[in-house]
């Protein structure tokens, strides 16, 4: 499944508006620690494709769009970070870091693509 990339915009707006400021503190339940985790992960993957997206970069493609796309996750995971400490704001968090998720995978697949040489953007 491919996602969309004009809902992002208006997705971190979204997520922006009912966002608070990350506080570091330890997990009080499961849930939140559970959704820490996930951010966890989602963090380590945008790691991933940040270095990915700079060897392309260094190889000469632009990398505008899926740069944009890094950005738009590097924010979700702090607002669900954020969100992960109340309670009513962790089921929206989860459903941001599965959307996520799939477009750090897809975005990665797409810039492993470029680096094999079967691709450009």
């Amino acid at each position: 499944m491919r996602y969309s990339r004009l809902p992002t915009i208006p997705l971190l707006f979204l997520l922006a508006s009912v966002c608070c400021s990350a506080a570091a503190v330890a997990p009080t339940d499961a849930k939140e620690a559970d959704l820490l985790a996930y951010v966890v992960r989602c963090e380590a993957k945008a790691q991933r494709l940040k270095e990915t997206l700079a060897t392309c970069k260094a190889k000469g493609q632009d990398i505008a769009m899926p740069d944009a796309s890094l950005a738009v996750a590097e924010l979700f995971c702090r607002f669900s970070r954020a969100d992960a400490e109340q309670a009513d704001m962790r089921a929206a968090a989860q459903r941001a870091m599965r959307y996520v998720e799939q477009m750090l995978d897809e975005t990665q697949r797409e810039a492993d693509g470029v680096l094999q040489g079967g691709k450009s953007w």
